[in-house]
Parts: C-alpha cells; structure tokens; sequence
C-alpha cells in the first residue's frame, strides 16, 4: 500500500503546485498552467491504471456486497476523474487566446475537489472492515 500513499501524495502536491501557479494569474505562466495540466493528466492516468489493477479488482472479490458496491463507484468516478481531466487539457492546449484565468481557475477547484472526494474514498474503503486490503497493508 506504499505505492498507493506514493500516489496519493504525488497527486496531491501536483492539485497545490497548479493552484498555486494558477493563483498568480500571471498571463506569462499559460505555458507553465498547461504543462502543469498536461502533467497532472499524465499522473492521473497512471494512477488510474494502478488503482484499478492493485486495489480495485482485488476488492471485486470481496464477499462484503457494501465493499463491491464502493469499489464500483470509485472505479466509475476514476474513470471520469481521467477521461474529464483528458478533454479539459486537450481543449486547454488548444487555445491560443489569453487565458480567461477566473473560468480556468473554477474548472480547476471544481475538478481537484473531485480529485479530493475520490482519494476519501478510496481511503475510506481501504479503511473499512470488509477490506481485505487494509488487513493486507
């Protein structure tokens, strides 16, 4: 479960590094914001692939039904998390005109505060007694 705390904090750090570049509003730094969105995109996509491998699809076999159901829906959330993330960086890339700064900026709280309810819950379920995981790590 290292790997995944791993994860976790790289997620994290990479949400604060983008708000903090973003908070600056500096037209200059466009290139640093997609960069940065193109990064986090890059990390959420590997993420994706892990968490699915290593901690969902363990817990699809789990006999508690209220854990298969969790799992379910972090899954369908993650992979919108991912897909969501890909549109808005390749429609961020795109854009050639100055950056509307206020309109980025509330796409990117909207998106990391569902970023940050997905990690609860992921660690929510691994902290639940029907994860055979938590008794694992």
């Amino acid at each position: 479960m290292r790997l995944l705390q791993d994860y976790l904090d790289r997620i994290e750090a990479s949400m604060v590094a983008g708000e903090v570049i973003l908070a600056k509003r500096d037209p200059a730094l466009a290139g640093t914001v997609k960069a940065k969105c193109t990064e986090a995109a890059l990390l959420i996509g590997s993420y994706q692939m892990f968490i699915h491998r290593e901690v969902f699809e363990p817990l699809m076999g789990s006999p508690d039904e209220q854990v298969r159901r969790q799992v379910c829906a972090l899954k369908a959330e993650c992979i919108a998390l991912s897909e969501d993330l890909r549109a808005g960086v390749k429609t961020l890339a795109a854009r050639e005109t100055p950056m509307d700064h206020d309109a980025i900026q509330a796409r990117i709280e909207w998106f990391n505060g569902r970023v940050r309810r997905h990690i609860a819950g992921v660690v929510l379920l691994l902290n639940s007694p029907g994860s055979a995981l938590r008794r694992a790590a």
